[in-house]
């Protein structure tokens, strides 16, 4: 039932807001990934003081105001121009 709502606000955030939904996204799935590469892959813990903090928020920050602007422009925004439905049906025969 939760999992439930949390896809409808989703698709509701996708389908009005493609871009600040794309991007967050993008920037929170990146952070997620540098924080599981830390803890699973190479050891680091909070305990210890390993875990490189800054990092994780370098790298959510690049993929947030660089990397997901970029690739949603062109995934979105220009290649659905460039190539069009019909070429890409001719492309098939």
């Amino acid at each position: 039932m939760v999992f439930k709502k949390i896809a409808a606000k989703y698709k509701y955030l996708l389908e009005n807001h493609p871009g600040k939904t794309k991007v967050t996204q993008g920037g929170i799935l990146v952070g997620v990934g540098d924080f599981l590469a830390q803890t699973l892959v190479e050891g680091r813990t909070f305990k210890d003081n390993t875990y490189d903090k800054l990092r994780t928020l370098r790298f959510a920050s690049c993929a947030f105001f660089v990397i997901t602007p970029m690739t949603r422009t062109w995934v979105d925004l220009i290649l659905p121009k460039v190539f069009t439905l019909r070429m890409y049906r001719n492309l098939n025969k």
